[in-house]
């Protein structure tokens, strides 16, 4: 393997590639974590992407091989309790598999470090590393002094050896050192790479050896022997990299808006298709808008033409007319979600009966409700006659003001269209509703029927809500309730702080003296923040670092009682983990409620609340096996989660 010594300064004028350009598909693809959010996204070296969910808030990413199959894939260090959480798939779902290693605040750093293919982990503590060359609990394999707290730590294979080792990135001055071995001693190289504020990742860009390369918004740099290269990353937030199992991707989420005027837009105005587009692909969504027609009315240019405008909308066409025209062309287009709305036009027509201007001698043959309904029909069959796996965004109708024509009969059309999603949805092609009814107003309108920039951006936001609850996760059907088993003795229910406070006076009294009592020490810490925490409702937990702390208490007491067997400090424990369960449940149980009320946009609170009755009944099992920090654990996730499908289900 060639090896090159990169010292590459990115700073004023340099000469840099396009932007977005591809690098050789065998390189590493490069993800991007957003703390805020949990979403994860990968950038592939041929520019494809895909976002999803995985992790909390505070986690730290990771990734690597850690099955030895030879793709690297997600992982996260919480850094509040040491745990590690892998997968061997990059998507969404619970941990194939976790374990402890280190300590609260240790940072962590991936890596082969002996060449046999697997990654494994070490932490970085108070300016040492600790290795392990498995991904189990336990010590480390070896120890060595090297890098600085507050400095990255970041491995490569330096040397071209096949074993990674480990450097260091100051982000705040821009210098990066590394050694050649896993040994202490000076840097065998100190330099400096990109500008304070960078990330630094180290990885193979398509030259068949490891570089050091750098993150800055959302490009990267990097050097090759022809210049610096630029290549355009998806997401935001901590990036990472590896090199995946796959070289391309078909995550490309492909969305068909489906309508008249309204979604078409006129020329010299916004739609709600540009607003979607640019708050989608913002957030690092793959977007791609298909359809057969394209720009806005008439041959005219938007506002601003700078989307993806490709659409199924046609100024006014009846849901008759829209459904036939989908039906000629459903062989030509695979939309992965369709967004519809349809139905304005059908309401034009003689007024209802007894109304003036009404011709009670000529059937009224422009509105028939029942026809609008056959029409929609028709249109979600053509749509999953081209994809039975589509998700349908089914939206009501927007106001319009031109009198009774508008008043009586789009309150009627958007009561059918309400009708339609529940008989009509189904595990397989999804529809959720987006009712506009409050959204858009009479005073957003810009002709009586036709809203302006402020009611295209409001039906934009409404949609974007209901794609991401499609794309981030597949929903699962509402599942039932789960058996909770009967609570262990001594078990307390919510017992809450006043619980807290006693089990930390019983702690005060313990001495186990050595190693064991610094473990103790860092208990006693975790409680007391855990008790103070001002995230309490009565004897209910309502902030996920109460559980947090209350796992990493747990966590420190197996750590003691390995080195200290004390009764005392057993009890403890195990009264602490009851009252983690009694909590978890409890968060269950305010989820599945609920979700039982939620009527619309629901599929992550679903699918939250499944992962989190697994994790509860995880942490079931390893109270029985006594194994109290993995139960700890799982109690934690199993809440966190709960909480998640909690407030999904509920805004």
């Amino acid at each position: 393997m060639r090896w090159f010594r990169n010292a590459l300064v990115l700073a004023g004028a340099l000469w840099i590639a396009s932007a977005g350009m591809a690098f050789a598909a065998e390189g590493d693809a490069v993800g991007m974590f957003d703390p805020n959010t949990g979403i994860w996204t990968l950038t592939l070296p041929n520019g494809d992407s895909s976002a999803f969910y995985y992790g909390n808030p505070g986690d730290m990413p990771m990734m690597g091989d850690w099955d030895c199959e030879g793709g690297a894939t997600v992982g996260m260090y919480r850094p509040s309790n040491g745990f590690v959480y892998v997968r061997n798939t990059n998507d969404f779902g619970v941990a194939d598999y976790d374990f402890f290693y280190g300590n609260p605040g240790d940072v962590p750093v991936a890596g082969d470090w002996n060449g046999d293919g697997c990654t494994t982990l070490a932490i970085h503590r108070g300016g040492s590393l600790y290795v392990s060359n498995r991904l189990a609990t336990g010590f480390a394999d070896f120890v060595f002094a090297f890098g600085q707290p507050g400095h990255t730590p970041f491995s490569a294979d330096f040397n071209g050896d096949g074993k990674d080792s480990i450097g260091f990135f100051d982000p705040s001055t821009a210098r990066v050192y590394w050694r050649d071995t896993l040994t202490a001693g000076q840097p065998t190289v100190s330099t400096f790479l990109g500008i304070p504020g960078d990330q630094l990742v180290a990885g193979d860009w398509g030259q068949g050896f490891d570089t050091n390369a750098v993150v800055r918004g959302n490009i990267l740099y990097f050097e090759t022997p022809n210049g610096i290269q630029e290549f355009a990353v998806g997401g935001r937030g901590t990036a990472v990299n590896g090199k995946l199992s796959y070289t391309s991707s078909n995550s490309t989420i492909a969305i068909m808006p489906v309508g008249d005027s309204i979604t078409e837009g006129n020329p010299g105005e916004y739609t709600y298709r540009y607003f979607l587009y640019r708050e989608l692909v913002g957030a690092g969504y793959p977007i791609d808008m298909i359809g057969s027609r394209t720009g806005v009315c008439c041959d005219g240019a938007p506002a601003d033409p700078n989307f993806d405008q490709d659409h199924q909308a046609w100024s006014g066409a009846t849901s008759d007319e829209i459904a036939g025209r989908v039906r000629e062309s459903e062989a030509r287009y695979r939309p992965g979600i369709a967004i519809l709305h349809v139905g304005t036009n059908d309401i034009w027509g003689p007024p209802p009966p007894g109304v003036p201007g009404d011709d009670p001698n000529s059937p009224n043959t422009s509105y028939d409700i029942d026809a609008s309904r056959a029409n929609m029909l028709d249109l979600i069959a053509s749509l999953r006659r081209s994809n039975p796996d589509v998700d349908i965004v089914l939206s009501t109708l927007i106001p319009c003001d031109l009198g009774l024509v508008c008043s009586e009969r789009i309150p009627e059309l958007n009561n059918m269209i309400r009708s339609l999603v529940k008989p009509l949805s189904t595990d397989r092609s999804r529809i959720v509703l987006v009712d506009l009814d409050g959204v858009v107003g009479i005073d957003d309108l810009v002709d009586g029927v036709h809203p302006g920039r402020n009611g295209q951006a409001a039906m934009a936001r409404a949609y974007d809500e209901a794609v991401r609850s499609l794309v981030t996760v597949r929903s699962l059907p509402l599942p039932d309730p789960i058996p909770l088993p009967d609570p262990l003795p001594p078990r307390p229910l919510l017992g809450g702080p006043a619980l807290l406070s006693d089990l930390l006076d019983e702690l005060e009294s313990v001495d186990v003296g050595g190693r064991a009592q610094r473990h103790l020490a860092e208990a006693k810490a975790a409680v007391t923040d855990a008790l103070n925490d001002g995230g309490w409702d009565h004897n209910r937990a309502i902030q996920p670092s109460i559980l947090r702390n209350m796992s990493g208490a747990i966590a420190q007491l197996e750590q003691a009682l390995k080195r200290h067997s004390s009764q005392p400090l057993k009890s403890v424990e195990g009264r602490l983990l009851g009252e983690m369960q009694a909590q978890a449940e409890d968060q269950i149980i305010l989820a599945t409620g609920a979700i039982e009320r939620c009527t619309s946009a629901c599929a992550v609170a679903v699918d939250a609340l499944k992962v989190a009755q697994d994790a509860y009944s995880a942490g079931v099992d390893a109270v029985a096996e006594s194994s109290s920090v993995v139960a700890a654990e799982q109690f934690d996730r199993a809440w966190g989660l709960a909480n998640r499908a909690e407030q999904a289900a509920s805004s």
